[in-house]
């Protein structure tokens, strides 16, 4: 190949490599049928998160927070010394499809489990008003695509042993140096499920950091009832031992959560 030659391709390269680096990477998670889930809300003190925030990053005051769940807002009606923590949340659901973009990447059989996406968040000072610091999947194409434009997602799972006569359902899963273990199961008559937003931060791989919204409609939910037991020494685990509540959210199915993320900057 002739030097001239050689330049006219870098010269048809370059500006493709431009246009590329002034699109953001982005991406859209679309869950579809959720088939169950535990969400789990409590409160934590500034010396515990100092162990797990993201640097640059300030957590919130549950006074500062308008939308909690009733029972995290009467616990802070009945303790005012309480209003100075942070609220909390840690997710784990599961769905019976799941899309990448407008790409199906994950259909379950109608008798198995689904599956499953995990969060922890964190409320924080900022435009987004939430930090997520962990979010994760055992769904190998979401990340493959995440860690092909630095988005980090972790590889979760959990271990459900069903219930006997007279038992009931166990899940366990291990989130950030914490091992959730709930027992239990749904109560009281379904209604329709509360529709749920949030706006948040993210920091990703490769010091990226992305924007992201999360909005979940449609379906129905019912209360649920058990015991939850946490072990580990990680933040995590401190944080939800020394809560002076762990909420148990309902138990939402057949409805749609879609994730939207956007990168804003890093390499």
């Amino acid at each position: 190949m002739t030097t001239r030659v050689i330049w006219l391709a870098a010269l048809l390269v370059v500006p493709s490599l431009l246009v590329a680096q002034r699109e953001a990477p982005s991406q859209r998670w679309r869950f579809i049928d959720q088939r169950d889930g535990l969400c789990v809300w409590f409160l934590a003190d500034t010396t515990t998160l100092a162990e797990g925030m993201p640097r640059g990053v300030a957590p919130r005051a549950a006074s500062g927070v308008t939308e909690l769940p009733a029972s995290l807002t009467r616990v802070l009606a009945d303790e005012p010394r309480f209003a100075a923590w942070t609220p909390g949340v840690v997710c784990a659901e599961r769905f019976g499809s799941v899309q990448l973009g407008d790409n199906e990447v994950g259909r379950a059989r109608d008798d198995g489990p689904g599956y499953l996406l995990t969060m922890v968040a964190l409320a924080t000072e900022g435009g987004a008003g939430w930090t997520v610091l962990e979010l994760g999947t055992d769904l190998t194409p979401l990340q493959r695509r995440g860690a092909e434009v630095a988005l980090r997602v972790a590889d979760r799972k959990i271990r459900a042993t069903p219930g006997g006569e007279n038992e009931d359902p166990t899940w366990e899963i291990g989130l950030d140096g914490a091992k959730l273990v709930w027992t239990g199961h749904p109560t009281g008559e379904a209604r329709v499920a509360s529709t749920r937003s949030m706006s948040f931060g993210y920091t990703g791989n490769r010091n990226t950091s992305w924007s992201g919204t999360l909005s979940a409609t449609e379906g129905s939910e019912r209360a649920q009832v058990g015991a939850l037991r946490v072990d580990g020494k990680g933040w995590l685990a401190k944080a939800l031992k020394a809560s002076p509540i762990r909420a148990v959210g309902a138990v939402a199915t057949g409805g749609t959560l879609e994730v939207t993320l956007s990168r804003q900057s890093g390499r």
